[in-house]
């Protein structure tokens, strides 16, 4: 008889396929100067028993996943489950590369959406005949919403930088904008330039999915593409509307908490992929694993609905 490990291989690939993953939390240095004259270096704001002298701003290493994967059990024998820490859902993506002398009570490739804050068994898979080895590699991707997700088109969507805030809001970027919003996340996506700390508020009603508030760089380069403060929030829909480029930690609410129209979210700001204080503004949703923006429409002060274009004023 075969050891049952004979000639088992094993690879996995996990794929985290979101845009605005959470930041990791606030990243500071405190310098505290104790009563001989030695420096202390904490990541703690209070400290007893000595004097605050310094304080550094450290930028985060990069977003976050805010979903769990584990696999628990042996290696021909195990049961892959996940935790969904965001507060709305997530679809994982699993697809068998290759596999011999396996089953599985998946059927790849499969997609399981997981609810907010839901921990559930994803798939267990086993050798078919333990007499004899085996190998396998699967891939799993982790992809932010719920494809059954439907945009109500109809809902008209508040300003989110108030005219009343800045005097006006000019729309810098429309749809289809190509200098910075190429891509299918960006499409119909809008920006707002805005001075840094001008209220940003919520342009839907809805639930805080995620956010990020610790980064404080700007730049032009692919580096800072992931490195944006964001504020995400799931409509009762299933879109998703998101708030980017935000201050410094400047956001005031957090996740799971529900947010009405027109409720300060955060302060405009100048972080991650940008040239200049302004909002980035987007509802999006998942097209079967890929994050798309979706069209919508801007409500003026007459409560009649507009298609938010390039050069529009608001008074």
């Amino acid at each position: 008889m075969h050891d049952r490990r004979a000639g088992w291989r094993v690879c996995v690939l996990v794929l985290v396929a979101v845009f605005g993953a959470g930041a990791a939390g606030a990243e500071k240095i405190f310098t505290y100067r104790d009563d001989s004259g030695g420096l202390l270096f904490t990541d703690r704001a209070e400290q007893r028993g000595g004097e605050l002298v310094g304080i550094e701003q450290v930028e985060p290493a990069g977003p976050k996943n805010r979903v769990d994967i584990r696999r628990l059990g042996a290696d021909d024998d195990f049961r892959l489950e996940a935790f969904n820490e965001y507060h709305g859902p997530v679809e994982i993506r699993i697809e068998l590369k290759e596999g011999t002398n396996v089953a599985s009570s998946c059927a790849f490739p499969c997609s399981i959406v997981l609810k907010p804050r839901e921990r559930r068994e994803l798939f267990r898979m086993w050798l078919a005949d333990r007499r004899l080895g085996g190998s396998y590699s699967y891939t799993t991707s982790i992809h932010l919403g719920d494809p059954q997700a439907a945009h109500a088109d109809r809902t008209l969507y508040a300003l989110p930088i108030a005219p009343a805030d800045v005097g006006q809001a000019v729309i810098s970027q429309g749809f289809n904008s190509t200098r910075t919003h190429g891509d299918v996340q960006s499409r119909y996506a809008i920006d707002i330039p805005a001075p840094e700390g001008i209220p940003v508020r919520a342009a839907r009603a809805g639930t805080v999915m995620d956010v990020a508030s610790d980064f404080f760089r700007a730049g032009s380069t692919d580096r800072f593409k992931d490195r944006a403060n964001f504020v995400r929030i799931v409509h009762d829909d299933g879109t998703m509307a998101l708030y980017a480029h935000l201050q410094l930690e400047s956001v005031r609410v957090r996740p799971g908490e529900r947010v009405a129209v027109g409720q300060v979210l955060a302060g405009a700001g100048n972080t991650g992929y940008s040239g200049g204080p302004h909002l980035h503004f987007a509802v999006q949703k998942n097209f079967g694993g890929e994050l798309r923006s979706v069209p919508f429409f801007l409500m003026q002060a007459d409560g009649s609905a507009v298609v938010p274009k390039e050069g529009m004023v608001f008074r």
